[in-house]
Order: structure tokens, then C-alpha cells, then sequence
């Protein structure tokens, strides 16, 4: 069991309920099901959607570097442009010929789903690694609406990282979405362990680690200091992903490809950073 439990228990439950209304599409399902968790009512009972809100509001949200001022795109219309921008980012940082993708902290499974439905080559496996049961569960209840050969689902632990099912040597590309955001000090044996995936070729990172960055603080990044302060003062969110790669970088261990700050995200405490490597 996990603190995403309980949401995941009941997404389970309402995507059986979806399904025996008829819906036959994983996405719409997928996507009337998160929408629906930043609705007006569910919003109005939670803190800390309140402040979302109100810092989208008042401070904007990131998109492609900069702050946007919420006007019409609100939460509820926000979760989809965002996927949809998770889904392309992975795409374009694909190595050509990938049969095989793994979500670490999958939760349950959107983003792959976004990823298929988006131009995802159907011939790929999508495999989803999630800690918790009820997220895999929900993963294979959607799958069997898209392709249940092509997703998979796997018991994952970020502090006891095992690939040992992944046994095929086949091309593989590597994501996590706002997962290790949880691992508040990411340790050398993940990245190691994911090197050593058969087939590995590259990682794709999409996490709020933006203000890991920069030398020192930039206070005069008005993202940064909203992601600093989200981040180590208002949760327990990861503080040395960037180090951890730049200093294997450095010692020969992994070339990264690109870092590129605040490229999106729900609001500007969470802001998505870009972070690709491989070996």
C-alpha cells in the first residue's frame, strides 16, 4: 500500500463504473477521470488544490520556460495540456528504433496511454512500474480497452530498484513523470540500475527539479524560487537528481543531452523540468 491508495482504489472504481456505462475508449476514461479530480467540488475540499489554484491565478503557470497567467486554460483543461506536452516530449527524445518503454512510477498509467494515442508506435511495449497495486490494476483495466499485449504492469520500488523481469535485449527507452519528484535523495544505484535494463538506450526524465539547475539560488527566476520553495520547504520533494547525473556525467559514467528548466506543469511550485541522458 501507498499514500495514492485510497485515489487509486477509487479510480478503479470508476473505471469499472466508466466501462459498465458503456465507454469503451481507455482515454476517455483516463481523461474524464483526472479532469473530473480538479472539478470545482473537489477543488473546494482541498487545500492544497486551493493553492494551486490561486497561484495560477496570481502568479501563473510554466509553460516552455515562462510564466502564463491563467485566463481559460483552467486546472481541469490543464491536466490534458499537460499530458499531451508529456506525451510529445517523449516522442521527440525517443532513440529511433525503441520496442520497449518503462514508466517508473507509473501511477495509473495515463501517461502511457497518452503516449499511445498520441502516435506511440503500436508495435512498442509499454510497461508501466508502479509501487502501488491498485495503480497497476487500474493500468491493466485500461489496457484491456487499447492493447492488453502491448502494456504491462510491474510492482516497482524506487528504494529497492528491480529490472530482473526485463529480460528481453531489446531497444529501451527509459521514463519517469513527476515520480522520483517522491525520492527525496535519489541514490547512484537507480541510475546504475537502469544502465543495466537489457537494451537500455536512454532516460528521459520530466520532474520538477528545475531549480537543481542552477548554481547556487537564483533569486531572480520568479519560477525557480516558487519550485525551490514547493519543493524542499512545502513537501519533501527530491533535491539531487541533477547532481547526481552531472557528477556521472563528469566521471564518464552517462552523457546527458538536454536539461531544459520549466518546460510545463500544473502550476509554478510543481513546474516540470526536461532532463535526457544515456549511456
Amino acid at each position: 500500500m501507498s499514500v495514492y491508495s485510497e485515489i487509486y482504489k477509487s479510480r478503479l472504481s470508476q473505471i469499472d463504473a466508466l466501462k459498465s456505462k458503456g465507454e469503451l475508449s481507455a482515454l476517455r476514461i483516463a481523461s474524464q477521470i483526472e479532469s473530473g479530480s480538479f472539478s470545482d467540488e473537489c477543488i473546494q475540499q482541498n487545500r492544497s488544490l486551493k493553492e494551486m489554484v490561486l497561484s495560477r491565478k496570481l502568479v501563473g503557470f510554466p509553460f516552455d520556460g515562462v510564466l502564463v497567467p491563467e485566463k481559460e486554460i483552467s486546472m481541469d483543461v490543464g491536466i490534458n495540456v499537460h499530458r499531451v506536452q508529456v506525451a510529445g516530449l517523449v516522442k521527440k527524445y525517443l532513440p529511433q528504433g525503441t520496442k520497449r518503454i518503462v514508466e517508473l512510477g507509473s501511477g495509473f498509467g495515463v501517461n502511457l496511454l497518452w503516449l499511445w494515442h498520441l502516435g506511440g508506435d503500436p508495435a512498442m511495449k509499454y510497461c508501466g512500474f508502479e509501487y502501488d497495486e491498485y495503480g497497476n490494476r487500474c493500468l491493466d483495466a485500461l489496457a484491456g480497452l487499447v492493447d492488453k499485449d502491448a502494456f504491462s504492469s510491474c510492482r516497482f520500488d524506487y528504494n529497492e530498484p528491480d529490472f530482473s523481469m526485463l529480460l528481453d535485449d531489446v531497444p529501451t527507452a527509459v521514463i519517469t513523470v513527476h515520480s522520483i519528484e517522491q525520492i527525496k535523495f535519489v541514490d547512484v544505484n537507480l541510475i546504475n540500475k537502469i544502465k543495466s535494463i537489457p537494451g537500455f538506450k536512454r532516460c528521459i526524465h520530466i520532474e520538477p527539479v528545475g531549480f537543481q539547475m542552477d548554481e547556487g539560488r537564483d533569486n531572480d527566476n520568479l519560477i525557480n524560487y516558487h519550485n525551490e520553495a514547493w519543493s524542499t520547504l512545502r513537501n519533501g520533494y527530491n533535491r539531487n537528481l541533477v547532481n547526481i547525473l552531472t557528477g556521472m556525467q563528469k566521471g564518464g559514467e552517462l552523457q546527458i543531452n538536454r536539461m531544459q528548466k520549466h518546460i510545463g506543469g500544473m502550476h509554478v511550485g510543481n513546474s516540470s523540468s526536461l532532463v535526457v541522458w544515456e549511456i
